[in-house]
């Protein structure tokens, strides 16, 4: 994993004090990601030549990519923007072929249950083609997927209750779903009872948008990515977490 610029500061939303509202969907998220999971290891991997071949005709004739600007790392970082959508609508990654990596900035697609065109590609397509342009050719194994802006979305409800029942001691630590450790305890009073152990956070992550976007990348396109699986999630900081495929 290549070391890259300091993470931006926590968001002000980030309340390490969860209401009973944040606990509820961190339950959610946890059952989500292992039901998502369950999937994964039972799900074929790979699409049928003629969907491959439709999506790569998709990417090329409606998706534009250019090298992104600073703040964003140079030469490797790129924008990925649809055409006849909003600027809102942007896929900015860095795929790193050479160190087996993609570090993911800013990914957003259109809100669930906003009508888009049959043409119209998962994040994890974009990730796919966009890893793929940077290799010029058939890329080599993609191991890992650094995701640099996990405290938004469903993931400000993960960190905030990752770090209120593990604090920093959380940072490094490799979240498996097989990890026996035993689950923690917060109570912050009714209905905001708080608990959760190490295999619980991984599931919690595998339910939020980051998550699913790498599960998406391995059930469609590992077999050219080398990858057949998920192996680990690692938190880096509050912003960001890695994920590990194998």
């Amino acid at each position: 994993m290549r070391p890259g610029p300091p993470p931006p500061p926590l968001p002000a939303s980030l309340d390490l004090n969860p209401s009973a509202r944040t606990v509820a969907k961190f339950r959610d998220l946890v059952a989500k990601g292992r039901q998502r999971h369950t999937a994964l290891l039972a799900a074929a991997r790979g699409i049928a030549p003629a969907e491959r071949e439709r999506r790569t005709l998709s990417f090329a004739e409606h998706y534009r990519t250019v090298p992104a600007v600073a703040p964003y790392e140079q030469p490797l970082a790129v924008v990925t923007r649809v055409e006849g959508f909003p600027e809102a609508i942007t896929y900015i990654n860095a795929p790193d072929p050479e160190h087996h990596e993609i570090r993911a900035y800013h990914n957003v697609s259109p809100e669930a249950g906003i009508p888009v065109p049959a043409w119209f590609l998962k994040s994890s397509d974009v990730l796919y083609f966009q890893y793929r342009a940077k290799a010029q050719g058939e890329p080599p194994p993609l191991r890992s997927v650094q995701r640099r802006n996990v405290a938004s979305g469903t993931g400000n409800t993960v960190m905030t209750c990752a770090l209120a029942l593990f604090g920093e001691d959380l940072y490094g630590t490799e979240l498996r779903p097989d990890d026996p450790s035993a689950a923690r305890t917060a109570d912050y009073g009714p209905d905001r009872v708080l608990t959760a152990s190490p295999a619980d956070l991984y599931f919690a992550w595998l339910g939020t948008e980051n998550g699913v976007s790498s599960i998406w990348l391995v059930r469609d396109h590992g077999e050219l990515l080398g990858a057949s699986a998920l192996t680990h999630i690692v938190v880096n900081s509050g912003q960001n977490i890695t994920i590990h495929l194998a």
